[in-house]
């Protein structure tokens, strides 16, 4: 066999596995993670061994384990025990909530949802806020019953959805690194939010950054200076550094921030319409990558133990060393 087959069976044949092995009367997890040399099945017969381990190395008795499952970060197969030796998927133990916060034993931690959605309806407060210092009044020229306002707003979401899903095609390193975090972080406060709830937040996100970076900034630039190019990049640019997680994102958000600010103008300082352009866009956006995108930490498919070895292996002929 040579170097590059003997090399190449040592990968396909390599596997990661961690155990998550919930004890009864207790939230405490002990995680094992090891090397699993060999294909499938074998992750059950090793979480075996780790539960004989911590049962003859304690001294006390230990709790009988509920739960046991082997989840491979690799390619082998999922498996999954239960202690009546039935295989089926773990349920996932989650910890109860009071209001937005969380509690898990003696851990708080807060729903990123509602601090989020909290956040975005302040915004709304703080540009009418920041009008008020200038007497300038952010609404004068909003009007939440013009249909055409309204229609436009929704008319604008194709386009601009259109531009912003087309840069996912560009081979730029930047923005595939964006937007999988974009992905990570929809999924972790929105995985397990309903579809309204999805609309109020993006709602509460287009209204209220619209009133403070449109109504508000750029609405005073255009009053003090009356140089649309200026109102207009000054806008955009404090939208982009608003939403400065990486680079690509203050641009990306950038860019987004010039369109809302020329939409701004183009409805007459209509606020209406920029909010549901914004709104829609933020809802298609977050229901797409729930439904549709592909979890990037999903399992590749399963390889069979016959096809996963090398042509020379498959026939029998000659032994794996």
């Amino acid at each position: 066999m040579t170097a590059s087959g003997r090399l190449q069976h040592q990968r396909l044949v390599s596997r990661q596995a961690t155990a998550f092995v919930y004890c009864a009367g207790s939230r405490h997890f002990f995680t094992k993670r090891w090397s699993v040399n060999c294909c499938q099945g074998r992750e059950s017969e090793l979480v075996h061994r780790y539960q004989v381990r911590k049962q003859q190395s304690a001294s006390v008795t230990v709790p009988r384990f509920e739960t046991v499952s082997a989840v491979p970060s690799g390619r082998c197969c999922r498996a999954s025990r239960s202690a009546s030796g039935e295989s089926g998927p773990v349920p996932a133990v989650q910890p109860p909530k009071l209001g937005f916060v969380c509690t898990f034993g003696t851990r708080i931690t807060v729903d990123l949802f509602w601090i989020g959605l909290l956040s975005e309806l302040a915004l709304f407060p703080l540009g009418l806020g920041l009008g008020a210092l200038f007497s300038f009044d952010v609404l004068q020229h909003t009007n939440w019953t013009d249909v055409e306002a309204v229609r436009d707003g929704v008319l604008y979401t194709v386009p601009f959805s259109a531009i912003f899903f087309s840069l996912d095609i560009l081979p730029i390193p930047a923005i595939k690194r964006l937007k999988r975090l974009t992905e990570l972080t929809v999924r972790k406060v929105f995985g397990e939010r309903s579809v309204l709830e999805t609309l109020l937040f993006c709602m509460a996100a287009g209204f209220g950054e619209e009133a403070l970076f449109r109504g508000a900034i750029q609405g005073l630039l255009d009053r003090y200076f009356g140089v649309l190019p200026v109102s207009v990049a000054v806008s955009a640019l404090a939208f982009g550094a608003a939403h400065s997680a990486n680079v690509a994102y203050f641009v990306l958000s950038s860019m987004a921030g010039a369109f809302f600010a020329i939409q701004f103008e183009l409805a007459h300082h209509n606020l209406a319409a920029p909010s549901i352009t914004h709104s829609l866009y933020d809802w298609v956006t977050i229901l797409a990558i729930k439904f549709f995108a592909q979890p990037p930490d999903a399992p590749a498919p399963n390889i069979d133990a016959n096809t996963a070895q090398p042509d020379e292996f498959k026939a029998g002929t000659k032994d794996p060393p």
